[in-house]
């Protein structure tokens, strides 16, 4: 029985070579050369200087021996009985499909479907250039982030991320950025508010101060870093951008950024950056913006914005954007004359709440330098008690309107109407002073200790 290869073979051998039965060479060139004019047939065996490997049938020995680079050796009928190899088989097949493709003898139908999988790994193949940069494996070795603000050992803004600084009109958030910074700088390795020093550049933009209140800031920093309060300090850089239109106000930033490389982006004001804060897509452009600039550039931008009135809550589609998107959100409030700063959504672990108040400077500063009258610098002081607390108004409140226990939903609905509250607001109050353990609740009654 001949392998089926062998009958797709014989067509490319002329039916006068199959008719005479000539012996051929075990394999065949890659092209079929038509024959020349035949020559006078040769009667006389070709010299041999050994015994051949198969000895040839004395039927082969009396036919014309084939020219044109042939050499006799099997005929056709001993290879078509010779067994096959698997692998030898798939040889054959691919040298049989390369010479039929050569010919012309592939189907219209195969050519398309060899056309169409060539397509489609084309395809494949752009697509993993596409997405392949953006592919994150778990085998993949990424550094640890690269703290920029520490609290106690706990990481408020690493490098590549940013963070939010939210709260009241008035409620000293400019004066805890500026204790940060003090603290970053200190050229004495100070820490204040248990912030961790780290030397390096800050880069301090402001959208709402004259520049006359910004160089008081400038002064504040300096006396925090212990420096002289009329000294440049080469490690801040300040704009003050309140006169540019928001998108220029943007762009300057960016070219600050470029050109003097800081590891701290502290923007006061970062509503100022948009003409419209309650408007979705820009706002969404803009804290896309800050986290690519952040990631270049390899640092961390901390944004400082207002809290809605009567709420916890950051200011327009803005401040929900940021809160989504930063690595931290830091939430200051007052209580009398202290401001209190407390983790409100951390992505690493959350920093301990803690307390400071505005200061006078010291006499012997005042006497050194004139100038820091009236200054005020943040130190750190204890937090409020739970009398102090406005928190406690929660208290009073249960006390003297529900005799010392109520339903939440009562307590939360009285909130509202004698503070002028918003309900998400009252409610936060609530669970606040809850879990710091001046009120209890048991699932629906909320009461005193």
């Amino acid at each position: 029985m001949k392998p089926d290869i062998w009958e797709d073979y014989e067509e490319l051998i002329p039916e006068a070579d199959m008719a005479s039965n000539e012996r051929i060479e075990c394999g065949y060139e890659p092209f079929y050369e038509p024959p020349q004019a035949v020559p006078q047939a040769v009667t006389e065996p070709l010299p041999t200087t050994a015994e051949p490997a198969v000895q040839p049938t004395e039927q082969a020995n009396t036919q014309p021996v084939r020219t044109g680079g042939y050499v006799p050796s099997y005929s056709l009928a001993s290879l078509a009985d010779m067994p096959l190899t698997a692998e030898e088989q798939a040889e054959l097949d691919a040298m049989l499909k390369e010479q039929m493709q050569a010919l012309g003898r592939i189907s219209k139908e195969e050519q398309e479907e060899q056309r169409q999988r060539d397509e489609e790994q084309r395809r494949r193949d752009t697509l993993r250039q596409i997405i392949e940069p953006y592919r994150l494996r778990a085998s993949d070795r990424l550094p640890e982030l690269t703290p920029v603000i520490q609290h106690k050992g706990v990481i408020i803004g690493s490098e590549g991320n940013i963070s939010a600084v939210v709260g009241e009109a008035k409620s000293k958030k400019t004066f805890f950025c500026t204790a940060i910074v003090g603290s970053l700088t200190d050229t004495y390795d100070k820490q204040r508010f248990g912030i961790k020093h780290r030397l390096c550049k800050v880069l301090w933009v402001d959208t709402e101060q004259s520049r006359e209140h910004i160089q008081k800031v400038l002064f504040r920093i300096n006396l925090l870093s212990s420096l002289d309060i009329d000294k440049d300090n080469p490690l801040v850089y300040t704009q003050t951008l309140r006169e540019e239109k928001p998108a220029d106000r943007l762009a300057l930033m960016e070219y600050a950024m470029q050109y003097f490389r800081p590891k701290l982006v502290v923007v006061d004001g970062i509503s100022d950056l948009l003409t419209n804060t309650n408007c979705l897509e820009e706002s969404e452009a803009l804290v896309a913006r800050l986290l690519t600039l952040s990631t270049q550039y390899k640092c961390h931008i901390m944004n400082v914005l207002h809290t809605n009135p009567n709420s916890d809550k950051a200011r327009g589609h803005l401040g929900s954007t940021l809160m989504r998107k930063a690595e931290t959100v830091i939430f200051v409030h007052r209580t009398g004359d202290r401001s209190v700063v407390e983790p409100q959504y951390c992505r690493n672990e959350p920093f301990e709440r803690f307390a400071f108040q505005v200061v006078s400077p010291a006499e012997e500063l005042l006497q050194r330098y004139p100038r820091a009258e009236g200054l005020g610098l943040p130190e750190e002081c204890e937090l409020p008690t739970a009398a102090e607390s406005r928190e406690d108004d929660c208290v009073r409140i249960l006390r003297e309107e529900f005799g010392g226990s109520a339903e939440r939903k009562l307590l939360c609905h009285k909130m509202e109407e004698v503070f002028n509250l918003s309900h998400n607001y009252a409610n936060v109050k609530i669970t606040r002073a809850i879990e710091r353990g001046i009120l209890l609740y048991d699932g629906s009654v909320v009461s005193l200790p």
